[in-house]
C-alpha cells in the first residue's frame, strides 16, 4: 500500500503524458495529402532529354580564363562571350 501511494503521483501523470503524445503524433502522422490529377507529373523518364540543346559552345579557359578560380575572368568571358555571338 505505501509503493502505490508513493508511486501512483509520479506514473500516473506520466502516463497521461503518453497518452497524449502518443494521440498527438497519430494525430499529425495520419494525416493525408490528396493531390488533384491536373497538378501530378509524369515521372516515367525524368532527366532523359537535355533541357536546352546549344548551337555554339565555347570553353572559357581556351580564352585565358584561370581554371581554378583564383584570379578573375571577366575579360576571358567578355572574350568568349563576344565569340559566341560573333562579334
Amino acid at each position: 500500500m505505501f509503493i502505490l501511494r508513493f508511486i501512483t503521483p509520479i506514473l500516473f501523470p506520466a502516463i497521461r503524458l503518453g497518452c497524449f503524445l502518443f494521440i498527438l503524433f497519430l494525430s499529425v502522422a495520419l494525416q493525408a495529402q490528396n493531390i488533384p490529377p491536373h497538378r501530378l507529373t509524369s515521372w516515367v523518364n525524368p532527366g532523359s532529354e537535355p533541357a536546352f540543346q546549344f548551337d555554339k559552345t565555347s570553353v572559357i579557359t581556351n580564352f585565358g580564363a584561370d581554371p581554378s578560380g583564383k584570379s578573375p575572368a571577366d575579360s576571358a568571358f567578355l572574350a568568349a562571350l563576344s565569340a559566341l555571338n560573333g562579334a
